[in-house]
């Protein structure tokens, strides 16, 4: 019994190296992307509004075991005839991700997020609305030179509205990274 439980720590002792190789402690960097995200699924919701995305604008930094990221994406709905009135969105998320490094400029990433939609109806009674956002995201982050890279992010989410109403999206961008700025370190990190 002693000796197996011995085995099984020293096994998971030894994963969390293997996993946690490389990995930069909390708050060390802030990396900020820009990214052109396009939706690439079709349902109802689809054929009813036309989806014109604009940036992805995102702000990541190392968390303990991961990433953590807070992202904001705004967007336009119209209307694809006159039964529905147009309507601007707000996506904004924070999210958790965590990467396998394959070389030292490539790596793959896993994660989720979780959010918030707000929308706003211009002429309605009641212009303003929020709904719960989560989804999972993974990709393939490239990095150029010791500040600059680029990304590609697959993303599925789920508005938790009445109906559910589901995005996929593929996002290129690029990020750029630096030591996180000390009067942020010492906010985040007291």
């Amino acid at each position: 019994m002693c000796r197996c439980l011995f085995k099984n720590i020293l096994c998971v002792a030894l994963l969390q190296l293997v996993l946690l190789k490389g990995q930069t402690g909390p708050f060390e960097t802030l990396s900020v992307s820009l990214g052109v995200p396009r939706n690439t699924n079709q349902e109802l919701f689809h054929s009813i509004w036309n989806i014109h995305e604009t940036l992805s604008i995102a702000a990541m930094t190392p968390f303990y075991f991961g990433t953590v990221q807070v992202e904001f994406r705004p967007v336009l709905f119209t209307a694809t005839d006159n039964s529905q009135g147009d309507f601007q969105a707000l996506f904004a998320h924070l999210g958790w991700d965590y990467s396998f490094n394959l070389t030292d400029q490539i790596s793959l990433y896993l994660g989720g997020s979780v959010g918030d939609m707000f929308m706003r109806f211009p002429g309605e009674i009641n212009p303003h609305e929020s709904e719960f956002v989560f989804g999972l995201q993974g990709g393939v982050r490239w990095q150029f030179t010791a500040h600059w890279g680029g990304y590609i992010d697959f993303a599925s989410e789920q508005v938790k509205t009445y109906h559910p109403i589901n995005f996929a999206y593929l996002t290129l961008g690029c990020e750029y990274s630096m030591d996180m700025p000390e009067i942020l370190k010492k906010f985040l990190d007291p």
